[in-house]
């Protein structure tokens, strides 16, 4: 495969752009503060809206050859274990990190629980792991900090075979979209696409497999469940203002049907494979 820099870095321009626009970036948030959402978050996130998806993902990598009872695998930003518990009767052992004290301890928790005994796991963020060790599997799902052309080249390089590499590709969301309008921010969460990661491996001269998955879901809540579900959105990127309960409760508003809320979404994962 011909190697082109310039469409390499025409990519890398384009993807930084995209990651620019998250509301994150735009809200010039700190490190520490988005750790922090991470972290608070550990008690009650489920990655329920994914649990079909990551089954098919468990299938099509069992069925690739991908994973195996003599194979290692190393997760990086493994959160509450969601695919520890999923991956563990199929390969040799997991070692995982994140930064994340509270999801370690869930994880931990959660394995011990179901005797899962293959599984070890450190708390560590991702500027700060450094090992010599290599990794039959180097897996990565919803990690934010390996989104960029960096972090894949160094996640290639704690692997002696295959990366796999998830992240989501969901359309604009509905009502955060309206209230995010409201409110004058041009956000976007574009540059999490998985196109991206794929584009910039093939302009480099690997050969990633690039698979979408989706699953329909649909909601119904309350008016006032629907408030507090959108504010707990919204508060991630900004202090809720009273000008932005009055916004968030005006776009419900325009939602309530008979006194019901329903939402319907299209929930995309992108799993991107390659060999090293």
């Amino acid at each position: 495969m011909a190697i082109d820099p310039q469409e390499t870095q025409s990519i890398c321009s384009e993807w930084e752009s995209e990651r620019n626009r998250h509301p994150f970036a735009v809200e010039k948030l700190s490190e520490q503060t988005i750790a922090g959402c991470w972290d608070d978050s550990a008690k009650t996130y489920s990655g329920e809206e994914y649990a079909g998806i990551r089954e098919e993902m468990l299938i099509d990598l069992i069925d690739a050859g991908i994973l195996g009872e003599d194979r290692t695998m190393l997760d990086i930003g493994c959160g509450p274990g969601l695919y520890e518990k999923m991956f563990s009767p199929y390969v040799g052992s997991i070692c995982c990190f994140d930064g994340s004290k509270r999801m370690i301890d869930r994880l931990n928790a959660e394995c011990s629980a179901k005797g899962i005994d293959n599984v070890s796991s450190h708390v560590c963020m991702w500027e700060d792991f450094d090992t010599d060790e290599k990794y039959d599997i180097v897996f990565a799902s919803l990690c934010p900090p390996l989104n960029n052309p960096e972090s894949l080249l160094r996640m290639e390089s704690y692997s002696r075979d295959t990366c796999v590499y998830v992240s989501s590709a969901n359309p604009t969301p509905g009502m955060p979209s309206e209230i995010w309008a409201e409110l004058g921010k041009d956000y976007s969460f574009k540059g999490y696409n998985t196109n991206f990661p794929c584009r910039y491996l093939c302009s480099i001269g690997r050969s990633p497999v690039l698979k979408f998955y989706s699953e329909e879901r649909r909601t119904e809540m309350t008016f006032k469940e629907a408030v507090s579900a959108q504010e707990r959105l919204i508060r991630k990127y900004m202090d809720l203002t009273s000008e932005v309960r009055d916004i968030i409760n005006s776009v419900v508003s325009s939602h309530v049907t008979d006194g019901v809320v329903e939402e319907k979404k299209t929930m995309t994962l992108g799993m991107l494979v390659w060999n090293i």
